[in-house]
């Protein structure tokens, strides 16, 4: 008796530590949140925006302004892409684009049907509210070259265009898409 109370223990405690494991691979803890202790930071006085990134990122910024006014970019692209193949696609990643919004003073709404660069014509229509951490605005998904993701905030002054790029919906850049937007702070 005291044999069979014995093995049954083992077989409970074997089959606990199953679970245990199979819990933490099939549902894995949540990436830890950006803290300037644990990320890299940019800040722009000049567009109003601060956020924190992952320090895996490597941050570059160009200027698209045109005729419609002004346009600043910031991609962020993880630092094992690099180097980056010459005269082909660049990798997935995450980009800010910052559009002049003083001229037409459009809504969040208006800027993604009506403006190309929003690429929500290559999507399926469907337009979310969404908020992460102090920042809310239209979150949407489209496809081309990449999958990806947009959220648009209008404010005065600037519309804010937040997108991540993925060939896996399991890639990384999308949680850490998640935990960059969530860590933004418009001025």
């Amino acid at each position: 008796m005291e044999r069979k109370r014995s093995n049954g223990l083992y077989i409970g405690a074997a089959i606990a530590a199953i679970l245990a494991v199979a819990s933490y691979w099939l549902y894995p803890a949540s990436p830890e949140k950006l803290t300037p202790m644990n990320s890299k930071t940019y800040e722009s006085a000049r567009y109003g925006i601060a956020f924190q990134y992952p320090p895996k990122y490597r941050l570059s910024q160009r200027d698209e302004s045109g005729p419609d006014g002004e346009h600043h970019v910031i991609t962020l692209i993880d630092e094992s892409f690099f180097p980056l193949p010459e005269n082909g696609e660049g990798p997935t990643g995450i980009t800010v684009d910052i559009f002049e919004n003083d001229r037409k003073s459009l809504s969040s709404e208006d800027f993604i049907r009506t403006v190309r660069a929003s690429k929500y014509e290559l999507g399926d229509g469907v337009l979310a509210t969404t908020s992460y951490g102090g920042v809310t605005g239209l979150e949407y998904g489209w496809s081309g070259l990449y999958q990806g993701r947009s959220l648009v905030v209008a404010r005065p002054g600037y519309v804010f265009m937040f997108s991540a790029t993925h060939d896996k919906p399991d890639e990384a850049t999308i949680s850490d898409f998640s935990r960059i937007v969530e860590a933004v702070v418009l001025k």
